[in-house]
Formats: C-alpha cells, structure tokens, sequence
C-alpha cells in the first residue's frame, strides 16, 4: 500500500483560503476512491491529507476547471515538489506537463502553496486607489464590469474611484466638476451589474486627442491620488489609454464595443447582446413577413464592422446581407429579391449594415433615378441620401411585384441587458484588470481567444489585422 501525505498551505485570508481548500479536496474526491481519502488535520486554513493507493500506478491530471497539479522540475530523493495552480494564483515556474505521476510503491510527500497575485513582495509599491471610465458608445455589460472591479478592489484593499462621462470627467467640463470622480465602495453600486447602459455615463471627449488636455488629465488623476486607471471602451479609448500611459499612468483597457471591431480579441464587451437583441428583432419581423408575403430590408447597428450583421442573419436565416466589407450594388441586389421571388420566397430578409452604404456600396445616382420614375415627392422629402428607408423605395420600384418594407434596428442594441456571455466576459475581464494594476503591469488590453480571457500589450493588440468571415458571408448569400 502506497501512502502519500499532502500538506496543504494557503497564504491567502481565511475566507479565500477556506473556499480553495474545499476546492482542493473535491478534485482530490474526482481523482482518487473515496475510500483512499482522508483528512488527517486541519488547523486554520493548513490541511494535512492523506492517500491511500493499493500498489497502483495512478496519475493524477487536474485540467480540470478549478485547477490543475502541475509537476516541478526539483526533485530530491523521495520528496517531489509540485505546485498546485488555480485560476487567478500562481506559483513559481513549470517545467514540465500538467500531470502528477506515482511511478512505484513509496512515501511521497508533496507540498502545495499558492501565492496571491494580489499581495505584492515586501518593499514593492502597493497601489491604494484606483479609477475606473467608461468611454465611447456605451455598450451592454459595463455596468457588471465595474461591479467586477470593486469587487477585486475591494479583496485587494484598494479604493475604486469612478470617472464620470469618460475622459471628460479627467478634464472637468461637466456643469459640476467636484461630481466627475466619486469613491464607488462595493455596497453602493452592487445591484447595477445587470443594468443595461452605464452608471458612470459615457461620452466622446474629442479634445482628449490634444497633448494639452492629456496632461490636464494625468494631473487631475495624480491630484486626486489615483494610482492605476481601467478604461472600458473601444479602440478611440484606447488610444487615449496610450497617451496616459505615456505620461506615467498605469493603464488597463477592456474592450467594450458592441461593433466587434477589435481584432485582437474573438469578441468585445456588449457584441453578444447586440447580437441577440438583432436575432430577436428579426425574427419577429420575419414572422410578420411570412404572413403577408412581404420582403423586409433591416438595418443593424456596427458602424465599418459587418459582424454584427453576419451574425444575425446567419442566425435567423436571411436571404441577403450587405455589409461594408463585400462589394455591392442596388442592382445586383434587385436581381437577386427577383430570383428569390420567382422560386416563390415572398419573405426574403435583407441585413444590412449601417456602414455598407458608404463602405462597400457602388456609386447610384438616386436623384437621376426618382426623377425617371416621376417620383419628386421622396426626392423632395427624403433627399438623395441612402438609408434602409430608400433602399426599400428603390427595391420597391425595380421588383414592382415585392411589397417591400423597412425596419431599423437602433439603439436597443445597445439598451439591453447583458446576455450570460457577455456578462462572464465583464466579471473576469474586471478582475484581470485589477489584477494587473496590483502587481504593477500596465500598458495592456484585455481580450477573450477561444472562450479564455488574456492581456496583451497594447501597441500589439492595435497592430492586429481584422479578418472578414468571407465563408459565412457567401453561405448566406448563396
């Protein structure tokens, strides 16, 4: 029989240190017979286990999603130190796979410690206050991102300060400029992570991109003793963040958009729910459609991004999509709502992007073509511009037989509650975001790959090429 002692030893409060040894012991019971499990002591949050194996050979593999055992190279005679590692700690460096192997019939004693990457090293600078903004257009899971990041300041022993209207509120041009930085204690705005919008309201700040008016700002956050700022917004805000950072302020970006236009990361903060407040629409009025045998142009938010767009009428089954990364013209789109017509499709759906009209769209004299048809009403009403509104006009002129109609999706796309996507997204991007302030990393964004949340340098992430879904965009053209 093969005994193996494990001493448990967790340098974190008593409530953390508490919930990561219940933790530990439910992998334990995942990986192990129950039989062969016993705690031999406890004392605080210091847990002495031991296993029990009957001359087997069991490897132990904790990718699982509370942690994992990962094996170290020191080694000295039957002492083995391994690390255990969980989400948000760590230990000293790995060097070889995440396995735990009993390779024969002996005493191994194992020590485990983690070490909280929120408690900096003795004689390091510990941050004491923290700001937090929300700039650009506001977007669904803003709110959960800074309930988030109370919470993680809160752990850390740090002071969160809100910054109201974005970088305005660093520049004081409200009508009330004591109010632009308030102190944001957990218990005031724990019930606003659901809220749609944004509780620190938002704003475009143009004159921020002037040397001038960044150096106002660096002052009014070194006057009011923050240390390290998080700024939740889109690439414009970004770029402000860089120009802080340039002047010696700390810096974390998370990406809150709902246009997807970030390349670096899979998705940005508010997409989500933009997306499914798109689906939701469209397929109510493609219900009503049905019933009356009419075509349907909708318009959707993205600004120059068609992802949105693609998404949503992957998603609900369009006919047509127009976006600003594909090339397109009124009449090929006309022959396409005649073919569909012929095939007997009197419903057909048109997504369009709001940016494809002057991204991709090629040239059409709309005046040149009402006054053809006779029709100096719309001109004089509606003028020559193109809006989901003409485009349908025109459509219903070029297939006389399609009882054409028009709907735009506006800003309920970006009033709604966050989905659960976009809400997970908030509370780990928060906490990273704290996370990095508190040992002293800055200069950085956060993004989600392959549903994990990561940071990258800046610069770096700016730099990343957009890549257009071309595949799907032909499936759902095709």
């Amino acid at each position: 029989m093969l005994g193996l002692a494990i001493l448990f030893n967790v340098k974190l409060n008593f409530v953390a240190g508490f919930a990561y040894f219940a933790n530990f012991l439910a992998i334990l019971r995942t990986l192990v017979p129950a039989k062969n499990l016993s705690i031999m002591r406890v004392c605080g949050i210091t847990a002495l286990f031991h296993l029990n194996f009957e001359g087997i050979h069991p490897i132990i593999d904790g990718n699982a999603r509370t942690g994992r055992l990962t094996l170290n190279r020191r080694t000295s005679g039957t002492l083995l130190k391994y690390s255990f590692i969980m989400p948000g700690y760590e230990t000293s460096k790995t060097s070889q796979k995440t396995l735990l192997n009993l390779p024969s019939p002996g005493r191994y004693d194992i020590l485990l410690r983690y070490r909280n990457p929120m408690k900096r090293r003795m004689g390091e600078h510990v941050m004491r206050k923290i700001g937090v903004l929300t700039s650009g257009g506001d977007s669904p899971g803003m709110n959960a991102v800074v309930v988030s990041a109370a919470r993680s300041a809160a752990v850390a022993q740090m002071e969160l300060i809100g910054i109201k209207r974005g970088y305005n509120g660093l520049l004081g041009k409200s009508d009330h400029p004591a109010e632009d930085m308030i102190h944001l204690p957990l218990d005031m705005i724990l019930d606003i992570a659901d809220l749609p919008g944004t509780y620190l309201r938002t704003a475009r700040c143009d004159e921020f991109r002037l040397p001038l008016y960044q150096q106002v700002a660096a002052i009014a956050l070194r006057r009011n003793g923050v240390e390290g700022l998080i700024v939740i917004g889109g690439d414009g805000s970004f770029r402000g963040m860089s120009d802080l950072c340039a002047l010696g302020i700390p810096c974390i970006g998370i990406p809150a958009t709902i246009d997807n236009d970030l390349p670096y990361t899979d998705i940005t903060l508010g997409y989500d729910t933009a997306v499914n407040e798109c689906v939701n629409a469209i397929r109510a009025i493609r219900a009503t459609s049905r019933s009356h045998d009419r075509a349907h142009v909708v318009e959707v938010m993205g600004r120059n991004c068609g992802d949105i767009a693609l998404s949503a009428a992957a998603s609900t089954g369009a006919e047509i999509l127009l976006v600003p990364e594909e090339p397109w013209s009124i009449p090929q789109v006309a022959s396409r709502l005649q073919a569909l017509i012929d095939k007997g499709n009197t419903r057909v759906t048109i997504v369009v992007a709001e940016g494809a009209y002057k991204g991709s769209m090629k040239p059409f004299n709309v005046e040149k073509f009402l006054l053809s048809h006779h029709d100096t009403a719309t001109l004089r009403q509606s003028g020559t511009k193109i809006t989901a509104f003409m485009l349908a006009h025109i459509l219903r002129k070029l297939v006389p037989q399609s009882e054409i109609r028009a709907t735009v999706i506006g800003y309920t796309q970006r009033g709604e509650s966050p989905t659960a996507r976009d809400s997970l997204f908030a509370f780990e991007s928060g906490h990273m975001a704290v996370e990095l302030l508190s040992r002293g990393i800055s200069h950085r964004v956060i993004g989600r790959k392959r549903g994990h949340v990561f940071s990258m340098e800046m610069e770096q992430a700016l730099k990343a090429e957009r890549k257009f879904n071309k595949k799907m965009y032909r499936l759902v053209n095709a």
